[in-house]
């Protein structure tokens, strides 16, 4: 950890994003390798989102740049159902990535000590 954030304060900030994003990845690897696919997919769904959301947030800004006030409004509020059509799912797909990952052992041993 020491290392990654030595790392992280040398790069130049326009590259400590995948400092951490490596980092993150070498943590949960020593958590265990079996897991790596949840993260993997839990990081590209993220990664996808976050990119519709800054398309939503460009296209929002060059509309928004003609417009009146009330129009402006009216945009602003279609633009957030836009974006909650999209981070609501990711998000229950990562949590609940994060929820088989963390739980399943448990669940497991319960189930197995209730077949006993």
């Amino acid at each position: 950890m020491l290392c990654a954030l030595a790392v992280y304060y040398i790069c130049p900030q326009k590259y400590r994003w995948i400092i951490l994003l490596a980092a993150n990845v070498v943590f949960y690897a020593f958590g265990g390798v079996q897991y790596m696919l949840y993260i993997l997919a839990a990081i590209v769904i993220s990664y996808f989102a976050a990119l519709y959301f800054q398309k939503l947030h460009d296209e929002q800004k060059a509309l928004a740049e003609n417009m009146e006030r009330a129009e402006k409004k009216e945009l602003r509020a279609r633009m957030t159902k836009q974006r909650k059509k999209v981070l609501v799912p990711a998000m229950l797909v990562v949590l609940g990535f994060l929820a088989v990952v963390k739980y399943s052992g448990f669940f497991m041993q319960n189930i197995a000590s209730l077949a006993h």
